[in-house]
C-alpha cells in the first residue's frame, strides 16, 4: 500500500511545489505524480488519479463558505463558550450543496464533503477541520485518523473505511476517503437491523476486539449499511493496546495519557508530528488485546462483560452507542415493542457465533506465559483468569443459542447495555438505576433454576466493577429516578395492564357502550349468568380464604413474641406466608400486585 501525503503550494502562477512530507505516508513516487495531478493510490485496487484542477475547483468552492461559517461559529464561540451544534452546522452547508459537491457530515473536529470527479466515476469524501474546533491548526488529529485507518486496514476487514490521501493547502490539512455506498440504519424510514446485518456487523466489530483497536464511537452515523454488509467509518477516535511497558513508556513522552493498568492508551493529546518523529507505526505494529485486565475502571462502560479477562470492546461500544437507540427507535416508529424486542433476540442469537464463540476460541489460544509477563502476574492466576473468561463465554454461547432464550436472560443482558447507556447519557440516575438493576438480577439468582446461578453471579460481578466507575460519574448527591422512556428492560419484558388500559382513550369507552346497549338483551342476558356463576364462585374461594386466614390468626395469637412480631410485619405487607420481601419493580409477579 502506498500512500502519497503531499504538501500544495503555490510557487509560481502555474506551479505547485509538491513535497512527500511524511516519508512514512509516501514511499514511492510514481510517473503520474506531476506538478498537475495529485496522485491517489487505492489501498486494493488503484483509483482515478483527481486532477489538480479538480481539487482546486473543490477548494475555491469550499474558501467563501468557510471563512462565513468561520465568522458565525466565532461568534458562537463568543457568546456562548461552546462549539455550534453539529446539525446546526450541517444545516447551514446543506444550503450550499451542488452536484459534484455535497455535504456527508459534520463531527466535533470534522466535515466532510462528497467530491465527484469529473474526469472518471469515482466519487470521493474530502474531510477538513471546523473553523470552530478546538487547537485547530496546531493538532494532529488528520495524522492520527489516518494513523487510524491504516490499523484498521492491517486487520484486514472488509468494507472498512479506506485512506486515499493526505493532502496539505494553505496550511489547511484535509483527508481524503473513500465513499461509503450504503447508509445508515434509521427506524422512522423502516430501516431496521435485521438477522444478516446483525451477523456482519458483529463479525467485523469482534474482529477489531481481536486485534486490540477501539474505535470508541461506534454511533449509528458511522455504521452504514449496504445492503447486508456494514460499512464502518469516522475512527478519529480510537485506541490501539500496546502491552510491552517500554512502548507505553514511550507514548508517555510524546505526550500520550498512559495507564498503566489499563494497556489502551488515550491518543487525544498526541501532539503534531509525533508519529513521524517516535516511528508510531513501528512501535505499535504489534498490537494485542486481552493481555490486560482492570477490574475497577472508570471507563469500564466501554469494556466487553466477561469479568474475568475484560478489555476494551467495540461489540459493546455498538450495544450501548447504537443498539440502545436503535430499539427506542423502533419502539417510536412502529408504536409497539414487539419489533424491537425480536430485533433484540436476533442480535443475541447473532451474537453467539460472531462473538461469543470467537472469544471463547481467542481466549483458549492465548499463550499464558506471554499474557503474565505483559500483564506482570503470576502464571497461576492468568491460567485461571483464561479458564473462567473461557468458560463464560462457552456458557452465553449456550444460553444465548437457544430457540427461545430464558426471559430473565434477556432481561440482564439487556440490562448491561442499559446500564452503560445510563452511567454515559443519564448520569444523574445512574445510582439508583444500578441498584434497580441489581437487585433485580438477585431476584432471578435466587427465584430461577440453579443451572443459572453461575450465570447470574458472573454478572452481579459485571456490574459490580461497574459500580465504582458510575458512582465516580454521579453529579454530587443527585439520585434520579430513570425516565420510563428511558428504561427498555421495562419497556420491552414487563408487559404491563396499565399501559394497555392507558392507550384506550374516552371517546373508546362511550362508543363501546354504545356499541353494547344496540346489542340488545340477549348479550345482557348471557352477562348476568356469567356473573351469577362468578359470584357462586367467588364466594366459595372468600369462604376458603377467610378460613385459613382465621387459622393463621389462631395460630399468631399461640405463636411466642419473635414469631409475633415477624407475622405482624408480614400482614402489613400483606403477605400471609410470613416472608418479607422488597417490592422489585422489574418482577412481573411485584407489579400485577400492584394493579389488582
Amino acid at each position: 500500500m502506498q500512500i502519497n501525503a503531499i504538501s500544495l503550494n503555490q510557487v509560481y502562477s502555474n506551479q505547485y511545489k509538491i513535497k512527500n512530507k511524511y516519508i512514512n505516508f509516501a514511499q514511492k513516487r510514481t510517473s503520474s505524480l506531476t506538478k498537475d495531478t495529485i496522485c491517489f493510490t487505492g489501498i486494493k485496487t488503484p483509483v482515478r488519479s483527481l486532477s489538480k484542477n479538480d481539487f482546486e475547483q473543490f477548494a475555491t468552492f469550499l474558501e467563501p463558505i468557510y471563512q462565513d461559517l468561520k465568522k458565525i461559529t466565532d461568534e458562537h464561540l463568543q457568546s456562548t463558550g461552546e462549539q455550534m451544534k453539529k446539525d446546526d452546522i450541517k444545516e447551514i452547508l446543506q444550503k450550499f450543496d451542488t452536484t459534484n459537491y455535497q455535504i456527508m457530515g459534520v463531527g466535533t473536529n470534522s466535515i466532510c464533503y462528497k467530491v465527484k470527479n469529473p474526469s472518471g466515476s469515482n466519487a470521493y469524501g474530502i474531510r477538513f477541520f471546523r473553523p470552530d474546533a478546538m487547537n485547530y491548526g496546531n493538532d494532529s488529529t488528520y495524522e492520527k485518523e489516518a494513523f487510524a485507518l491504516r490499523k484498521v486496514q492491517q486487520t484486514g476487514i472488509e468494507d472498512a473505511q479506506e485512506l486515499v490521501d493526505l493532502v496539505e493547502k494553505d496550511g489547511r490539512h484535509y483527508i481524503i476517503t473513500n465513499l461509503a455506498q450504503g447508509i445508515p440504519l434509521n427506524a422512522q424510514e423502516g430501516r431496521m437491523l435485521n438477522p444478516r446485518q446483525a451477523k456482519d456487523v458483529l463479525k467485523k466489530l469482534t474482529q477489531l476486539d481481536k486485534s486490540g483497536f477501539v474505535q470508541y464511537d461506534a454511533q449509528l452515523e458511522n455504521i452504514f449499511f449496504n445492503g447486508d454488509k456494514a460499512e464502518l467509518i469516522d475512527f478519529g477516535g480510537f485506541s490501539v493496546s500496546a502491552e510491552n511497558k517500554s512502548v507505553l513508556d514511550a507514548l508517555k513522552q510524546m505526550g500520550v495519557t498512559v495507564d498503566y493498568e489499563s494497556f489502551y492508551p488515550n491518543f487525544s493529546a498526541l501532539r503534531e508530528g509525533s508519529i513521524k518523529e517516535f516511528n508510531l507505526e513501528e512501535l505499535l505494529k504489534s498490537t494485542k488485546p486481552y493481555l490486560g485486565f482492570s477490574d475497577i475502571d472508570t471507563t469500564f462502560i466501554s469494556r466487553n462483560s466477561n469479568p474475568y479477562f475484560s478489555a476494551f470492546s467495540n461489540v459493546a461500544n455498538f450495544e450501548y452507542r447504537s443498539l440502545f437507540y436503535h430499539l427506542q427507535d423502533t419502539i417510536n416508529a412502529t408504536g409497539t415493542t414487539q419489533t424491537a424486542e425480536d430485533i433484540f433476540k436476533s442480535y443475541l442469537h447473532q451474537k453467539v457465533f460472531e462473538h461469543h464463540k470467537t472469544m471463547s476460541d481467542f481466549f483458549e489460544s492465548l499463550n499464558p506465559d506471554e499474557v503474565a509477563s505483559a500483564c506482570r502476574a503470576d502464571k497461576g492466576t492468568i491460567l485461571k483468569r483464561i479458564k473462567d473468561a473461557t468458560e463464560y463465554e462457552k456458557m452465553l454461547t449456550g444460553l444465548l443459542s437457544k430457540d427461545e432464550i430464558n426471559e430473565n436472560v434477556l432481561k440482564t443482558e439487556l440490562a448491561k447495555i442499559q446500564m452503560r447507556w445510563v452511567a454515559l447519557n443519564k448520569k444523574e440516575a445512574a445510582q439508583t438505576q444500578f441498584e434497580s438493576l441489581t437487585s433485580m438480577i438477585k431476584e432471578f439468582r435466587d427465584q430461577d433454576s440453579l443451572a443459572l446461578r453461575r450465570y447470574y453471579d458472573d454478572s452481579l460481578s459485571f456490574f459490580d466493577k461497574l459500580k465504582a466507575g458510575i458512582y465516580a460519574l454521579a453529579e454530587g448527591n443527585k439520585r434520579e429516578v430513570l425516565d420510563s422512556k428511558y428504561n427498555l428492560v421495562e419497556k420491552l419484558f414487563i408487559k404491563t395492564v396499565r399501559s394497555t388500559k392507558e392507550e384506550i382513550k374516552p371517546e373508546v369507552l362511550q362508543t363501546q357502550a354504545k356499541e353494547n346497549v344496540k346489542t340488545g338483551s340477549k348479550n345482557n342476558k348471557i352477562i348476568a349468568i356469567i356473573f351469577g356463576i362468578t359470584a357462586f364462585v367467588g364466594s366459595i374461594f372468600a369462604y376458603i380464604t377467610y378460613r385459613k386466614n382465621k387459622e393463621k390468626l389462631n395460630e399468631l395469637r399461640e405463636a411466642p413474641q419473635s414469631q409475633t412480631t415477624s407475622l405482624n410485619a408480614a400482614l402489613q405487607n400483606n403477605d400471609i406466608s410470613g416472608s418479607s420481601k422488597v417490592y422489585n419493580p422489574f418482577s412481573m409477579q411485584d407489579f400485577l400486585n400492584t394493579v389488582k
